[in-house]
């Protein structure tokens, strides 16, 4: 199920979809902004983890998905 972080500075608001699977201490999945990727293509490695910690995978505001489904 996908989520939103948001938040806003007075001027501007920012809102960042992000994914959990797993359990345990958490481990935040970033894509590389320089690439310009989606937290899908974090999917993979975010499940790889997930057996041993709550993966989340995170979009950079402005950049991926932009809202909620």
């Amino acid at each position: 199920m996908t989520e939103a972080f948001e938040c806003s500075d007075g001027h501007s608001h920012w809102r960042a979809p992000y994914d959990q699977v797993g359990q345990g201490a958490s481990l935040l999945c970033f894509p590389a902004p320089s690439t310009i990727c989606m937290r899908d293509e974090m999917r993979e490695l975010a499940e790889r983890f997930a057996p041993f910690r709550r993966a989340v995978r995170l979009d950079w505001p402005g950049l991926g998905v932009r809202g909620l489904a």
